[in-house]
């Protein structure tokens, strides 16, 4: 059995994957990355996956490259390689979704006559 891979389709569809998934990483973890260094970022994945998956090796190896080499390239050109309090932006705290028990009010149920035995 034989597949044909469109080289541009798959470069295209990692690029796209890879940009959606380190914006979400950006509004998890808000930080100063850029969406010129988030599209910088997707490139640079999208074409080292391109490459090593169409070069001759090893099937271990390709994995260890995919996972530890892609991965590593894309996050050092978005966040530049900062430590985390450096491109973290300040993020107000969380406000209290519940009602502070000064405010609330006694309120009885009245329960009717045919639950009652």
């Amino acid at each position: 059995m034989q597949y044909e891979v469109y080289l541009d389709v798959l470069f295209l569809e990692n690029m796209m994957m890879d940009f959606l998934i380190l914006l979400a990483v950006k509004k998890v973890f808000p930080c100063s990355a850029t969406y010129g260094s988030l599209l910088a970022g997707s490139f640079t994945g999208s074409l080292l996956t391109c490459a090593i998956l169409f070069f001759p090796c090893p099937v271990w190896t390709r994995y260890i490259l995919l996972f530890f080499l892609v991965n590593s390239c894309m996050t050092v050109i978005v966040y530049g390689g900062r430590p985390v309090q450096q491109q973290t932006t300040q993020v107000p705290p969380l406000q209290s979704a519940r009602t502070p028990q000064s405010k609330v009010k006694e309120q009885s149920i009245k329960i009717p006559d045919f639950f009652k035995k």
